[in-house]
């Protein structure tokens, strides 16, 4: 049989996932979208350059390519604002 641990029914989910390491520090989330993001910029350098120049809806394409690198998992509002952020530079 599988052990499974036991888990006390007053217990928060929060606490459950941090114990089983589950849950990525906000840091370490940061980082990882940074990277999917730059990734995008990588691979769609065209885009990118529509976004640099001022054509700020293009940006959408690109935060459409995290979220389906990310399969979903990705905040789109903070992939957005983390996209202009990197091309405005």
């Amino acid at each position: 049989m599988l052990d499974r641990p036991t888990i006390a029914t007053d217990t928060d989910v929060k606490d459950i996932a941090g114990q089983m390491g589950l849950l990525a520090s906000p840091e370490s989330a940061e980082d990882e979208l940074r990277a999917l993001c730059q990734s995008v910029i990588e691979k769609l350098p065209a885009e990118a350059e529509s976004v640099r120049q001022g054509k700020a809806k293009v940006v959408m394409r690109l935060v459409g390519q995290v979220m389906k690198e990310s399969k979903g998992t990705a905040d789109a509002k903070k992939a957005r604002e983390l996209l202009l952020s990197m091309l405005s530079k």
